[in-house]
Formats: C-alpha cells, structure tokens, sequence
C-alpha cells in the first residue's frame, strides 16, 4: 500500500503510513528507503539526506544512491549528482530510471555525447516508460534534430503540455550553459591571483603575466 501511495505521489500521506507501519512491524532497508524518497519528495532535503546516507552500506545502497543523486540535482550541483547517479547505476546497472536520471543530469550540463549511452540503455530496458521518452526527445532537441523529437512525441501519443514542457527544458538549458559559456569567458579573460612564494618566483610569475614589449607594439 505504501509503495502505490507513492506511485501516485502521495507522499505525505505515505509518511503517516510509515510511521505506523514501523511501529507495529518494526523497520526494514525497504522501509527506511522508502520513508527517505517520502522526505526527499516532500521537501524535507536534510532528513531525507540524512537518511539515505545511513543506507550506503546496506542492500539498498542502490537506492541510497539514486535518491543522493536526485538530491543534489534538485541544489543544482550537477556534478555531485552526476557522480552519484553512476555510483547508482554502477550498483544496478539494468534500473532504466536510475540510467535515465543520470542521461538527464549530463544533458542538463550540456554533454549530450555523454548522455547518449545512458540514456539509450534506458531506452531499451523501457522502451514505453513516459519518463525515458521525454528524455529521449529532450536529447534529440539539444542534438539539434527537432524532426526527430516531434516524430517521437507524436508517436509516443504525448499530450500538448507535456511537449511544451520538454521544449522548455530544452530553452531552459540552452539558455543556462550559454550563460555558463560565456561567465567562463569573461573570467578567463581576468586576471588571475599570483599564488604566494619567493620573491624569485613571485617576480617570474609577474613576467610570465606581463605581455611582452613585442607582442604591445604589434597591437599597437
């Protein structure tokens, strides 16, 4: 009952289902996983966290991982939650989600080439999940290959709000990493700090800094 509870998204109400559950029953990995994705669904990230971390050694390290990676995704620290999406996958490399979960982390960042794998394993271990669809046509619209993504939609039987949704994901990180691109531009373009040392290598790091007579009298 509590895990078609959370199916349906009714994760608060799961929570109180937990509880009483635990109390009568005792406690399990399962149900201590599943009370973790009730914390993390409901917007409790601490306990939630918490909680997932006391499963990294047990049989639902999987898991535990998975729902870390989702954690850190949701804080928009891409790479954490990239690395432990792998670490999930790696423990339970045939869990369609879990690899399509990692093939969106990567195209939010961009690396559509590393998402390809991922996500066409996903694909092809659930090939009807509504979930590794919308990421497959999310992938074609950042690959450039809109034809490809509305065939897909289109067959898949997706509804109008559903495509407008993955068209705005796809603007959404278009928009992001060329705001990324371009911050990283600029700051190559700053100077940087000179690290601490001798007053030999403080004086060679400043030349090395410096342009050259040479190179000002060209540009002049």
């Amino acid at each position: 009952m509590i895990k078609k509870m959370q199916d349906r998204s009714l994760y608060f109400a799961s929570i109180a289902h937990i509880d009483s559950y635990q109390k009568t029953y005792g406690t399990s990995p399962e149900i201590q996983r599943l009370y973790a994705d009730a914390l993390r669904a409901t917007g409790q990230d601490a306990a939630a966290e918490k909680q997932y971390k006391a499963l990294l050694n047990g049989p639902e390290s999987a898991a535990a991982w998975h729902g870390l990676g989702l954690l850190d995704a949701q804080r928009g620290n891409s790479a954490l939650a990239i690395a432990n999406l792998r670490e999930s996958s790696r423990l339970n490399p045939t869990n369609a989600i879990v690899l399509s979960d990692l093939s969106y982390a990567l195209l939010n960042t961009g690396d559509t080439n590393a998402a390809r794998v991922p996500l066409m394993q996903a694909v092809e271990l659930a090939p009807g999940n509504r979930k590794v669809i919308s990421n497959l046509a999310l992938f074609f619209l950042l690959s450039g290959d809109a034809p490809k993504a509305e065939s897909l939609m289109k067959e898949a039987g997706m509804p109008a709000d559903l495509r407008t949704e993955i068209f705005k994901q796809k603007n959404e990180i278009l928009s992001r990493n060329a705001s990324l691109a371009a911050n990283a531009a600029g700051s190559n373009r700053t100077m940087p700090v000179v690290a601490g040392g001798s007053g030999m290598q403080l004086q060679l790091q400043l030349q090395l800094l410096s342009p050259s007579p040479a190179v000002v009298a060209r540009s002049e």
